[in-house]
C-alpha cells in the first residue's frame, strides 16, 4: 500500500479491518486559519465497492462536491469493501447529506471532528 500524506485517523479495526483508500484527494493543510469544520462521514453500502468502479465515479461525485461547497480529504476502506469512512470539509452536516443526495451515495453517519496529533502532546 502506498504511504498516505497528511493526517493520521484511527479508527478500531474490529474482525473486518480498515484499508485506506486515497484517489488524489485534495490537498490537505490543517495549518490554515481558514479552514472549514471537518466531519468524518461514515457509508454502508450493500454491494462490495470496487476501487475502479470508485474512481470511474469520482468524476461525477468532485461535480457534485464542487456545486454544493464540500471538501473531500480522504477515505478509508473496510476490508469487506462494503463500508467506508471518509473526512470532509464542509460548512456543516446539512451540506454533507445535500451533496451525498445529490451525488446519490449514503451518508449514514456524520460526525463533527477535530484533529489531534502527537505533537500537540510534546
Amino acid at each position: 500500500m502506498a504511504p498516505v500524506s497528511g493526517p493520521v485517523v484511527w479508527i478500531p479495526s474490529g474482525a473486518n479491518g480498515i484499508v485506506v483508500v486515497s484517489i488524489e484527494p485534495a490537498q490537505f493543510d490543517n495549518n490554515s486559519e481558514d479552514t472549514m469544520p471537518k466531519f468524518l462521514i461514515e457509508r454502508n453500502f450493500a454491494e462490495q465497492l470496487e476501487l475502479e468502479d470508485w474512481r470511474a465515479n469520482n468524476p461525477r461525485i468532485e461535480a457534485v462536491n464542487d456545486e454544493v461547497g464540500v471538501r473531500w480529504i480522504y477515505s478509508f476502506l473496510s476490508a469487506d469493501k462494503r463500508k467506508t469512512y471518509c473526512l470532509y470539509e464542509a460548512p456543516n452536516a446539512e451540506a454533507i447529506r445535500e451533496a451525498a443526495r445529490k451525488a446519490n451515495v449514503p451518508a449514514d453517519v456524520i460526525t463533527p471532528v477535530d484533529e489531534v496529533t502527537p505533537a500537540m502532546f510534546a
